[in-house]
């Protein structure tokens, strides 16, 4: 009788065994953050769509011996430290209160499925170039702005802009020269996306002055450092991540620059009542803008800056 338990006993055993095994791999989560980034001089160039998040960057640095996920998550890792200390030294979230209800000048247009610009308003984009990622090209597609007024490409951030051959009316083309083509009135940069998960605030600033720099330098334009917009998707990263790198490039701009450059930050009016990007201001991916989101930020963009140049 004692032979015939020992085979059953030593089963059970085994059993429960596994089951504890499965059972932790199921509640064993890692944090995986994904990028929207893509080095300038990579021979192929990632980017992300204005319906996806799921680029991961396949192009690592030389001196960087981790795999894409290893390095980003690291990197977002060290950033939820400083974060918290920055929360209990005091720093605080950068959000402006005061703006206009989108509902009182929002008018929504049912033959295109698209919402009416003012006449001043579109006078106002007809003459600025608006400067960035695949974010800031939402103006294109949403119907807020023409070719001719955007310079805009997806994994482009402060970091590569320079160097990277981004689109200007359906063609690559360095900044230089789209200056010189267009000679606009007003240059808004609009990036930062692609950057916050891959360099710090410091180095977004650094990066972000050689920009400037060369706009001054190339132009008569008064130009506007855009704050980035607000996020509901916290896997891609944290809400204080923004709030950081916006702080950080408001503080720059603000010391460096006493004329002709100004910070703009018109994400307010995009969010939700947890400071997250509101549902009906989200594309889907939970980073991307909607098309009502686009004709809110241009409305922001030309009341902020009107009272700028007041």
């Amino acid at each position: 009788m004692k032979n015939k338990k020992i085979p059953i006993i030593i089963g059970i055993v085994s059993l429960s065994v596994s089951t504890a095994v499965i059972c932790s791999c199921f509640s064993e989560r890692a944090t995986v953050a994904t990028t929207v980034y893509a080095p300038a001089d990579s021979a192929e160039t990632s980017s992300v769509s204005d319906n996806t998040l799921s680029e991961t960057n396949t192009n690592i640095p030389e001196n960087d011996s981790k795999s894409p996920t290893e390095s980003t998550t690291e990197n977002l890792t060290e950033k939820d430290v400083s974060h918290s200390e920055n929360s209990e030294s005091g720093t605080s979230d950068i959000s402006q209160t005061g703006f206009d209800d989108p509902e009182s000048y929002l008018e929504y247009n049912p033959i295109n499925g698209t919402y009416f610009i003012p006449d001043d308003e579109k006078e106002f984009c007809e003459q600025s170039l608006f400067v960035g990622d695949s974010i800031c090209n939402g103006f294109y597609w949403s119907g807020v702005l023409q070719n001719k007024n955007l310079y805009a490409s997806p994994s482009v951030g402060a970091r590569n802009m320079l160097t990277y051959d981004m689109t200007y009316c359906n063609e690559p083309k360095k900044f230089v020269p789209v200056l010189n083509t267009l000679k606009p009135k007003n240059i808004f940069f609009w990036m930062g996306m692609n950057d916050v998960n891959l360099t710090d605030s410091k180095e977004y600033c650094e990066n972000y002055k050689k920009i400037i720099d060369t706009a001054l330098k190339n132009s008569d334009a008064e130009v506007y450092v855009c704050g980035i917009t607000p996020i509901s998707n916290l896997k891609f990263t944290k809400k204080e991540t923004i709030n950081e790198f916006n702080d950080a490039i408001r503080r720059f701009v603000e010391h460096q620059y006493d004329e002709r450059v100004h910070y703009l930050y018109f994400g307010e009016p995009l969010k939700d009542a947890n400071g997250l990007l509101a549902e009906d201001c989200d594309s889907g991916d939970g980073v991307h803008l909607s098309c009502k989101a686009h004709y809110i930020a241009m409305h922001e963009i030309f009341v902020q800056s009107g009272r700028k140049n007041q």
